[in-house]
């Protein structure tokens, strides 16, 4: 018998088209998915986001925009589904028209594991399986075998598969497959044999509407290899346009209805709207659910990654594993298509049967659950011994010899220091990773479970802040880690160590001068409230005294003085978290106001907020007014906290601003395009969609770890993998992997206390105050938002971050393409680290919860109207997870260089070597003070510079109060003028060269006359040296350092003492402190 050329033509395109899809697009997609288990991005109804959706748009403008996301996110698989329908078409003809018309490929049970064989290795969402179904149904294929390949395409494929029980635990993920394989080798068939035995009927004798509308094979008399492929051409062709007609404009349809639905409904609001107190009520909302999932036309693997966001967002796990099944295994889209090309009740009696199984497979998961519930708690009788706590021992003290550097006064109301400053032109290197034990930084480097679990997961706990305490003119850095708060005194690049007794966790600290005695006061924001320990100005702190020890944790603050009383009062956010609520928190959080009365003494104002979890503070004039507002960032997407100060006090504004980001990470301020108007950027988990390139730059966690060269990294990132494995999946046995199993236990019961009932899986051993306090938070009554509240302004956007621009009608959104998708994003600083006079950003990135891929701290350089990317070419690529970092001059030379600690690992450091023009200035306002939120504006023969003294904004990392300011190619500024907080303008004429560190003093400065008794055991300090956090050294009671003291900065006295730097560091030394107790606020 004479061999049909055309065959072989056949398969090869139906081999071609397979091999080329999956080697180009569809492998590579899925194993990212796969690797990523499932740290991608979402859509509302798909992966990529070629137009951006926000919240405030209106309704048929976000109906369109979801629309064309899920056709992007479809595109690729829908091409394929179509071409490979048609392959499949021409390739059933040749083998119809070899007299194999009659023969059926198995029956029943058979022919649905023909098509399960054949369509589980596809690996195409059911929306792109429709096309070939269509083509199968269209080729004479049997009912059960079209139907079962349909399906098992977007289900049973290996990394479908893979997600799912990496995702879940074992037993949803069973019940996932187990249902599956039921609807497709038992309820398919029994349905072919009975409500849909005509249509399997008419699928035997090739009489379906497709394969009657299907176009007619070209004509053939036979010929050769070539005439075969002309033939095979033709054909695939008549019947591409056969299932492109029939299907794309299907598609168009059920991706509108798709997008109608979650606009209507978004997903991510499910947690929080459905609710069961009874089985009636259960039974009702998984009847709803099921239909919701078996109508969505989500892409593969899509149902998997949204149904664990929604578990671990609070769905319960009954109405999960509803989702779980009936999404991704049919949908409107393929119902249209097996509608038309075979028939309508097949259409409608799957929906059905796919919305039934649905409902079972949400009570059989609940019950399967039920029964593993009690021996997974029983494993909270296993804990015992000592409470595996957070802290370990401090270091032990190491005192160094500090620098007495003089200033030098060379105007009224100015005094310098030369610093060792390298020209730009002679250095370019970059950045050098120094050692910081070398330097006399020691972190603790241990990874334990607690730095996977709330709070310490987003790096509470782990905090830096730099300031001069000493005023020597170098930044001295306050280190918050397991070992408590460790003070490290700058002797000019090398730190000694003071470890600082304060009682509770300490979360994070901040340098700033809160009795307005001169002297940098320490500020500890911890996991049960805050307090301050008095500076004496001279390296000293007293003892610690309360502001507001409250139960909640203190999750950002902010510094100023916001009624202009002379000292500098708080905004904190206080965050009580409530992880089964959507906003993760319960009513009692807040934003707090503490009004300091200048003594040291806190009065607590509630500010009119909604609940959240605030995770920065920035205080800035938002309405030109005059008037410092605040501004608060949540994660968790509730609104931001916006505030106008007003005469009455402050009160919510959200008018203010026309956007913010969903889950605020943190928030900087500068004068990044030279107008002498900051602007504010927000950052958040800004990972980008799709192709974008502005993604992070993430790599494989392996490829990480070779690059940081550390041996634990990888045994790091393996326990990690294990512990969030483990909590995923409700496995506590997993916990035998790691050294010390009895801690990992106790962290699994802290992580997944909100997935059992009530408070059944808080019950560690007594004394274990730590885990029974936190345990009982994340279990405690959710605040539930109401409709107006979740529709609260800012409009927020989600996914990217934002730079928000003051024009003439207020603020606007700008954020440079470069700037806003920088990976899973904390701790925004802008910089001046080239010194060319623009403002570069720094951000800190990464988290430890990404197992699979891991992002780099980045740098971007302004760049004219642009930003350059410069974070490998200046040595700043780091791929440890990193949420604070600090810019610090460590040995004075006058440039900015960087400090970061990693959420868990050993602490950074990165001296900057590039050089350049620059001066660093500080300030003494009327009180010593470093003049908080002081306009500082530099004047240059290349033109105008503004910069703010600013003790608020970021993440939980504060940097010194000195500015540092980028001269390019000029030499020196010409002038500098001083806007005050208390209003005082002070204008101080040139020149200043630069290579020095200038100080410029408030005209109505009045340095203290005689010095005051010793700091008492409350360690109250007032009236000290001048700590003021500007890395400025300060001659207290030196009335003489910059002329006189009265006629500072007025340029009406010329009169100018020789300095007396020995004899004003003495009295400084013997200054009385304030003895006054404080008055602690509850």
């Amino acid at each position: 018998m004479k061999r049909d050329a055309r065959l072989a033509w056949a398969v090869l395109l139906v081999l071609g088209l397979a091999a080329l899809f999956w080697g180009w697009s569809r492998g590579p997609a899925l194993n990212e998915k796969a690797t990523m288990a499932g740290e991608v991005s979402l859509d509302a109804i798909g992966f990529d986001q070629v137009v951006a959706v926000h919240e405030d748009d209106p309704f048929l403008r976000k109906v369109g925009a979801v629309a064309v996301n899920w056709a992007a996110t479809n595109r690729v698989g829908m091409t394929f589904g179509v071409l490979f329908g048609a392959a499949l078409m021409t390739l059933l003809a040749l083998i119809d028209l070899r007299r194999l018309r009659g023969r059926s490929l198995g029956a029943g049970v058979g022919a649905g594991l023909v098509g399960m064989a054949s369509g589980a290795p596809l690996g195409v969402c059911v929306n792109c399986a429709a096309p070939i179904a269509q083509g199968l149904a269209a080729g004479g294929s049997r009912l059960e075998t079209t139907l079962a390949a349909m399906m098992a395409s977007p289900t049973l494929n290996v990394v479908a598969l893979l997600l799912l029980f990496t995702l879940f635990p074992f037993h949803v993920a069973a019940v996932k497959l187990g249902l599956t394989l039921v609807l497709l080798l038992a309820v398919l068939p029994a349905l072919a044999r009975t409500v849909l035995a005509g249509e399997r009927d008419r699928s035997l004798t090739h009489a379906l509407p497709s394969r009657e509308a299907g176009p007619q094979p070209p004509a053939w008399s036979g010929g050769g290899a070539l005439d075969g492929a002309r033939w095979v051409a033709h054909a695939f062709l008549k019947n591409g346009w056969f299932v492109a007609k029939t299907t794309v404009p299907l598609m168009l349809a059920a991706g509108l209805f798709g997008a109608l639905v979650v606009v209507l409904l978004p997903l991510d609001r499910l947690p929080e709207i459905v609710a069961a107190t009874s089985l009636s009520e259960a039974l009702l909302w998984s009847l709803a659910l099921a239909l919701l999932g078996a109508a969505l036309p989500v892409p593969i693997t899509f149902d998997v990654i949204v149904c664990a966001v929604l578990y671990a967002a609070g769905l319960p796990l009954r109405f999960v594993a509803v989702l779980l099944f009936t999404l991704g295994v049919y949908s409107v889209y393929s119902g249209l298509v097996i509608g038309r090309g075979i028939s309508k009740r097949t259409a409608l009696v799957l929906f059905a049967a796919v919305a039934a199984l649905g409902v079972v497979a949400g009570d059989v998961t609940q019950a399967w659950a039920n029964a593993a519930r009690s021996s997974t708690l029983a494993a909270l009788d296993t804990l015992e011994g000592e409470e595996p706590g957070w802290a370990v021992a401090p270091p032990e003290t190491r005192p160094v010899e500090l620098p007495r550097p003089a200033w030098e006064p060379v105007a009224p109301g100015v005094e310098r220091r030369a610093v060792a400053s390298l020209p730009r032109a002679e250095v370019d290197e970059g950045f050098t990773a120094l050692d910081a034990a070398a330097l006399g930084l020691e972190t603790p480097a241990t990874l334990t479970p607690l730095h996977i679990e709330y709070p310490f997961v987003q790096g509470r706990g782990r905090t830096l802040a730099a300031g001069d305490v000493h005023g020597d003119g170098l930044d001295d850095l306050v280190v918050v880690s397991e070992a408590g708060v460790v003070l490290h005194e700058n002797a000019g690049g090398t730190f000694g160590a003071r470890p600082l007794d304060l009682p509770g966790v300490p979360l994070f600290a901040a340098l700033v001068d809160l009795d307005a005695d001169g002297a940098l006061d320490l500020y500890v924001g911890g996991l049960r409230g805050d307090r301050w320990l008095p500076g004496d100005g001279e390296g000293g702190f007293g003892e610690a005294r309360e502001l507001l020890v409250d139960g909640r944790w203190v999750a950002a603050a902010g510094f100023a003085d916001l009624d202009a009383d002379g000292d500098l009062d708080a905004i904190t956010s206080r965050w009580s978290p409530a992880w089964r609520g959507p906003w993760k928190t319960a009513e009692a959080s807040s934003d707090v106001l503490l009004r300091n009365d200048g003594a040291g003494r806190f009065t607590p104002e509630p500010l009119p907020s909604l609940p959240g979890a605030g995770t920065a503070v920035l205080l800035h004039d938002l309405d030109a007014d005059g008037r410092l507002d605040a501004l608060v960032g949540h994660d968790f997407a509730p609104p931001e906290g916006v505030y106008r100060a007003t005469d009455a006090g402050f009160e919510r504004a959200p008018a203010l601003l026309p956007a913010s980001t969903r889950d605020t990470m943190g928030i900087a301020a500068a004068d990044v395009d030279g107008d002498l108007e900051e602007e504010l950027f927000f950052v958040d988990i800004a990972h980008g969609h799709g192709d974008d390139p502005y993604t992070g730059g993430r790599v494989e966690v392996e490829d990480a770890c070779a690059w940081i060269d550390d041996p634990s990294c990888a045994e790091d990132a393996r326990l990690t993998r294990a512990y969030l494995a483990a909590r995923r999946q409700l496995d506590v046995d997993a916990c035998a992997l790691w050294p010390d199993s009895n801690a990992c236990r106790a962290a699994f019961f802290l992580g997944t206390a909100h997935r059992f009932e009530g408070d059944e899986a808080c019950r560690f051993p007594a004394g274990w105050g730590l885990y029974r306090g936190l345990c009982a938070q994340n279990v405690q009554e959710p605040f539930q938002p109401s409709a107006a509240a979740r529709q609260a302004r800012p409009p927020q956007r989600r996914g990217g971050n934002l730079l928000l621009d003051r024009g003439e009608e207020g603020w606007r959104e700008a954020t440079p393409p470069a700037l806003a998708h920088t990976g899973w994003t904390w701790q925004p600083r802008f910089v001046d680290v080239d010194g060319d006079g623009d403002q570069d950003l720094f951000v800190a990135t990464g988290t430890p919860s990404a197992v699979a891929r891991r992002e780099s701290n980045a740098l971007f350089l302004r760049e004219g109207e642009g930003w350059e990317d410069a974070t490998e070419r200046l040595g700043l690529l780091d791929r440890r997870p990193t949420a604070n970092a600090v810019w610090i001059d460590l040995e004075g030379d006058g440039d900015p260089d960087l400090v970061s600690l990693p959420i868990h690992g050993p602490l950074q450091v990165r001296r900057n070597d590039l050089g350049g023009q620059r001066l660093a200035i500080g300030l003494r306002d009327e009180r010593g003070g470093p003049g908080v939120m002081a306009r500082v504006r530099v004047e240059t023969e290349a033109g105008m510079q503004l910069h703010v003294v600013r003790a608020s904004g970021g993440y939980l990392s504060f940097d010194g109060l000195t500015l540092h300011v980028g001269l390019g190619d000029v030499s020196g500024a010409t002038r500098i003028d001083v806007s005050w907080p208390d209003g005082a303008e002070s204008a101080y004429p040139g020149p200043f060269p630069a290579g020095h560190r200038y100080r410029l003093t408030h005209p109505g400065y009045a340095p203290p006359t005689s010095p005051g008794p010793e700091v008492d055991e409350g360690g109250g300090a007032d009236a000290a040296g001048d700590a003021d956090a500007a890395g400025d050294a300060d001659a207290v009671g030196d009335a003489d350092a910059g002329g006189d003291a009265a006629d500072a900065g007025s340029g009406g006295d010329d009169a100018a003492e020789a300095t007396r730097a020995d004899a004003d560091a003495d009295a400084a030394a013997d200054r009385e402190a304030d003895s006054a107790p404080s008055n602690p606020a509850h």
